[in-house]
């Protein structure tokens, strides 16, 4: 699976409780090379922290479902410009 993150983004990597909670939200990292987030992805798979299906889930920009302790994936803008409406 191609990984793109554009231009002044990065993707983040937050831990979080079983409903996604945003006050249960935990930066785990934050990458900004897809190689390399690839590579982090399939590390916790080979240690046993995430299944194949949970790691694919992650590497499409989604969230791990069913899971005592659940990842989920953001993007944001590194460094925007303002922008009126």
């Amino acid at each position: 699976m191609k990984i793109e993150i554009e231009k002044n983004h990065v993707l983040l990597l937050y831990k979080c409780d079983a409903w996604h909670t945003h006050s249960s939200k935990e930066l785990m990292a934050a990458f900004n090379d897809p190689d390399r987030f690839r590579e982090y992805i399939e590390d916790m798979v080979s240690s046993g922290k995430l299944q194949e299906e949970d790691a694919y889930d992650l590497l499409k920009g989604e969230q791990t479902q069913g899971l005592d302790e659940n990842y989920i994936v953001e993007d944001e803008k590194l460094n925007p410009y303002f922008s009126p409406v």
